[in-house]
């Protein structure tokens, strides 16, 4: 079927659409998910103005957008706004679809209109799925086929019989089942795809109306399913009905599964499928989607705080009671003097001087029962020489920020030591000079008591 379209199908010729006197556009057209997108629009278009009213969104333009981006031919004429609009594939490849208007001819509608009812009526009267015949050939052609029907030998109580006892089956069930024509237009349907759908049931079945009941996002994805099937290719996706009217759903998914349907010779007649319920299933996506996206957000956090660890100029550690060092960064390799290694393959006191490690001990602990630490400085076994040439231990202030959970136990200690070797130098230094300025003044002082007794001697 696509490539006898494609063979008919002419080239666009821009500059003869342009001059052409009926107001016409080019959209995209194929079986791809597709939006609806002006193309191109010759003059006589852009001078009604009529962009607007096709694009706006309202059940009349969806409808008529919905029938111009159709594939399948079974409706060439399209009435909308005032005008007939008719659509021929262009392109070299048939990837375009060209619409054009011409005026309304009020006489001419109406005897059209009721030769359709003539036809229809007919159709029903026979049993069979009303198609719209666009010339008596066809129809002639279409009535000598129903005649070789084998479901004609068969009584009509007993089809009425298998009919009924189907039609039971299909209330009972909780699967959508529907069918439409080859013109988009519903001819039967169960209750579950009347609940699912939120189509009233009394409602009129124009062509192409369940376009108005599909969820805005999916309308480009429901038009190319459509195309699809009317190329002679089963589907099956997933897609959204409009909310319920009252419902607290954004939407109602559903799991559609369609089939195109052929009569004897070949020609596509309808379309049917079944629908169900994947609400419950797609909640539960989202939440598992949720988590996921919550766990790489949380991978992505810990990546930053990782690479802002390594790069810090300060030691940093995480410390879990159970299992020991948990973390630590290159800074506190370096400044600890323990080698590369993993964090688990050495012990946290191993590291601190002997004098220490009894106080930073007794800190932990206090840490690990109350909660918190106020801090504690300390010396570590690895030495420096100062600027007085002297070797000493390197001097660490250690600040802790214990994790708790819900019950006030501690979880995990991040920790961060601070270089303050120089700092104690310093005051050593400090100290020092006072103790040595004190012990020049006092044996100063002792000199003047001394001089002041030899002189009163």
């Amino acid at each position: 079927m696509p490539s006898a379209e494609c063979a008919s199908a002419r080239l666009l010729d821009l500059e003869e659409l342009e001059s052409d006197p009926a107001p016409l556009f080019v959209i995209r057209a194929g079986e791809i998910t597709l939006g609806f997108e002006f193309l191109f629009c010759n003059e006589a278009f852009r001078k009604l103005h009529l962009r607007n009213s096709i694009s706006a969104q309202d059940r009349a333009a969806l409808l008529f957008r919905s029938w111009a981006q159709a594939l399948s031919e079974y409706k060439p004429r399209y009435d909308f706004g005032g005008l007939v609009w008719t659509a021929e594939i262009s392109g070299r490849n048939g990837s375009w679809k060209v619409v054009k208007a011409r005026e309304l001819d009020t006489n001419q509608q109406d005897s059209a209109s009721l030769g359709k009812e003539a036809n229809d009526n007919d159709d029903l009267s026979m049993g069979r799925i009303p198609v719209f015949t666009r010339s008596k050939a066809q129809l002639m052609s279409e009535l000598k086929r129903e005649r070789a029907v084998s479901l004609r030998n068969i009584p009509y109580t007993s089809l009425h019989a298998r009919w009924e006892s189907i039609q039971t089956m299909m209330e009972m069930s909780d699967v959508g089942v529907f069918e439409y024509n080859a013109e988009g237009k519903l001819l039967h349907a169960n209750e579950a795809w009347y609940r699912l759908s939120s189509q009233p049931r009394d409602a009129k079945p124009d062509e192409y109306s369940f376009m108005d009941l599909v969820y805005p996002d999916d309308q480009a994805l429901v038009m190319s399913m459509w195309n699809t099937l009317t190329q002679g290719k089963s589907v099956t996706f997933e897609m959204r009905w409009k909310a319920r009217s009252g419902s607290k759903d954004a939407a109602q998914w559903v799991l559609s599964a369609c089939v195109p349907v052929f009569d004897d010779d070949k020609q596509l007649i309808g379309i049917a499928g079944n629908t169900i319920d994947i609400n419950a299933q797609k909640k539960s996506q989202e939440a598992a989607q949720a988590q996921v996206e919550a766990l790489e957000q949380a991978r992505l956090a810990e990546r930053k705080f990782a690479r802002f660890a390594q790069t810090s100029p300060t030691a940093i550690y995480i410390y879990v009671p159970e299992s020991g060092m948990n973390f630590v960064n290159d800074q506190f390799f370096e400044l600890t003097g323990h080698a590369h290694a993993p964090v688990n393959q050495y012990e946290w006191f191993d590291l601190i001087s002997n004098e220490d490690v009894e106080r930073v001990k007794q800190d932990w602990d206090g840490m690990l029962k109350c909660g918190k630490s106020s801090g504690v400085q300390f010396r570590l076994k690895k030495t420096w020489i100062n600027q007085d040439g002297i070797r000493s231990n390197i001097w660490v202030q250690s600040s802790s920020y214990p994790e708790l959970d819900e019950n006030g136990k501690v979880i995990s200690i991040m920790g961060t030591l601070f270089d303050i070797s120089h700092f104690k130098w310093a005051e050593s230094v400090q100290r020092r000079r006072i103790d040595e300025a004190l012990e020049a003044k006092r044996q100063q002082e002792n000199f003047i008591d001394m001089t002041s007794h030899e002189l009163r001697s």
